[in-house]
């Protein structure tokens, strides 16, 4: 054993939960797993208890898709705000995040960081996704649409399309290039998508009900993304 004694102190408070809740020293009932600055010393011989596997989430509410999916600036939990890129590997935000294809952060519309800017810069392929912790069944939902709250501020120079996925090379897709084009320039407004308009997937096993995809430069903001049912007549966009 080496003389050097360890040093290392968690510089962050370690959660107990998956739930995403702010979590710091000096907040009202504060329970991390591990508190800022824990750490071990070579003197130390202390057992420590089993630790939960408990993630604190009910998942139970992803298998009702009627809801919101993204509201106040962050997804529902324990759904998650992606960002991905030509290399397929989906990267979590919270605040402001670049993957050189896309970037994202957090913006003001009625009140401070509710929604969220995204910029796609024509650079390659690249994603913005709503991604569940599982894959859900909504085959028995009945008819749905997918309503998002957009502002665009920079209509797409190339085909964007939106999809629900539902595993490895399958998804439910549309393109809503057209769309987005006539939104151009005219502040807040309501895209309807019905799920029935994006052919190809498979409403039993959903991984991610939303899901954006261009590689022309587009810029865009989205202060919320919901499931509705469908009453009435439903119009593809």
């Amino acid at each position: 054993m080496g003389k050097q004694d360890f040093r290392g102190r968690l510089s962050f408070s370690w959660p107990a939960t998956a739930t995403g809740a702010p979590l710091n020293v000096g907040d009202l009932n504060y329970a991390p797993l591990f508190p800022f600055g824990y750490g071990l010393k070579l003197g130390e011989r202390r057992i420590a208890a089993p630790l939960s596997e408990d993630p604190g989430i009910d998942l139970s509410s992803l298998d009702t898709p009627v809801g919101p999916l993204f509201d106040a600036g962050r997804a529902i939990a324990p759904r998650v705000v992606q960002i991905d890129g030509a290399n397929d590997s989906p990267q979590t935000v919270s605040g402001a995040a670049d993957n050189g294809a896309i970037s994202t952060r957090p913006i003001d519309r009625d009140r401070q960081e509710d929604a969220r800017e995204i910029v796609w810069i024509g650079r390659g392929r690249g994603t913005l996704l709503i991604a569940n912790p599982r894959v859900v069944d909504w085959s028995k939902a009945g008819p749905l649409v997918l309503g998002i709250a957009v502002r665009v501020d920079a209509a797409p120079a190339g085909p964007v399309s939106v999809e629900f996925k539902c595993g490895p090379g399958c998804g439910g897709k549309i393109d809503v290039t057209k769309a987005l084009t006539l939104l151009g320039g005219r502040g807040w407004q309501r895209l309807d998508i019905p799920l029935g308009c994006m052919a190809g997937g498979d409403l039993s096993k959903v991984s991610a009900p939303f899901v954006m995809t261009t590689s022309a430069a587009l810029k865009l903001a989205i202060s919320s993304i919901e499931i509705r049912s469908i009453k009435g007549r439903a119009t593809c966009p």
